[in-house]
């Protein structure tokens, strides 16, 4: 809800800069810029941890194609302005400030109603079929071959040391 809000926020923000402001409202453009760097840097945590909450085990490749997808939206900016910016008029960067506005609304809206923290179900740990118990059973049948065997004084002094003969918790 918090990523909606920001986003929504930012917007509306970047709508008021891209009508309503000009080259006489320095003051103004400041504050807007202000306010737009605060909703933009409130949805940062959200969506970063997110990354995280929804696949632990996957964070890491996660978060690479957050930052690759990032880092591609930075390279093409300024060809995108460009696009849009020829002369340097308010109404062209009203276009540039109303398509990034267009984006954010778009990202708040997919975020809120595809968007989780919850850990998804194709991210779960998988776990071994056996439990603690039938893997402390298999170590103390090896154990028990060892001693009686006696041929292997490693593997002897292992079993003495591992806290009669159960295996610990990791």
């Amino acid at each position: 809800m918090e990523f909606f809000l920001a986003s929504f926020g930012a917007a509306i923000v970047l709508g008021i800069m891209a009508f309503y402001i000009d080259c006489t409202k320095e003051f103004e453009a400041i504050i807007l810029l202000a306010l737009y760097g605060i909703f933009v840097g409130s949805a940062i945590p959200g969506f970063t941890t997110s990354q995280l909450s929804i696949a632990p085990m996957y964070a890491g490749m996660i978060s690479s194609f957050a930052m690759v997808s990032g880092t591609l939206g930075n390279l093409l900016a300024p060809a995108i302005v460009g696009f849009f910016v020829d002369k340097g008029s308010q109404s062209e960067w009203g276009m540039v400030f109303g398509c990034i506005a267009a984006a954010n609304c778009i990202g708040g809206t997919v975020f809120f109603f595809f968007g989780s923290a919850e850990t998804q179900s194709w991210a779960q740990p998988i776990t071994p079929p056996s439990s603690d118990a039938s893997l402390n059973k298999t170590f103390e049948k090896y154990c028990n071959e060892e001693k009686r065997n006696d041929k292997n004084i490693n593997n002897i002094d292992l079993c003495k040391n591992n806290n009669n003969n159960k295996l610990e918790k990791y």
